[in-house]
């Protein structure tokens, strides 16, 4: 929400982040696919475990993401969803915070298989029994706003970019985007 604002106030030409409903005065380009994943402690009881069913966020402390934000929205979502009521001791910004708290035991996790987590250490990643759950990453800009030309072409590269490898989450797209974040 708070990029949406930014991008329709004109401080961002582009935003990047979950879908954000119906937005007439919006457009969305989908670049990225993360599966979700239930991240515990390595010596948690589910630890050894390779696919854990979501029911299980139930039984458990759960490390969840701000209310506010895209995916604390949509994990509220899919809880209400497949009727499991989370016992949420603590809302995170991001992905750094909630994979420290779950590594230090104080709970588990439902968050999308990102490359933070393949560098986390001491914890354990499970895929969903019986589900695939995505969280998908879009691109969006204001529809009917003027764009300077670096804009549009930035634009166009990364539906290109996407087109050519659409089928690969490491795709050229996603290295971009970490070379922007970077600079």
């Amino acid at each position: 929400p708070a990029i949406e604002k930014k991008v329709r106030s004109g401080e961002l030409d582009v935003g990047f982040g979950g879908y954000l409903h119906k937005k007439d005065d919006m457009e969305f380009f989908p670049l990225i696919n993360q599966e979700l994943v239930i991240v515990t402690p390595e010596d948690h009881p589910l630890g050894k475990d390779e696919v854990v069913p979501l029911s299980e966020m139930g039984n458990y402390p759960v490390i969840g993401y701000d209310r506010e934000s895209w995916m604390g929205t949509y994990a509220r979502h899919l809880f209400k969803k497949y009727q499991i009521k989370p016992n949420m001791i603590v809302e995170c910004p991001d992905e750094y915070s909630i994979v420290a708290l779950v590594r230090e035991n104080f709970g588990i996790a439902l968050m999308p298989r990102t490359d933070i987590l393949a560098k986390a250490e001491r914890v354990s990643i499970h895929r969903l029994e019986n589900l695939q759950i995505y969280r998908q990453i879009f691109m969006f800009w204001m529809k009917d706003r003027y764009r300077l030309p670096a804009v549009e072409r930035f634009i166009n590269y990364m539906k290109e970019q996407q087109a050519e490898d659409a089928n690969d989450t490491e795709n050229v797209s996603k290295v971009y985007l970490k070379d922007i974040v970077n600079f």
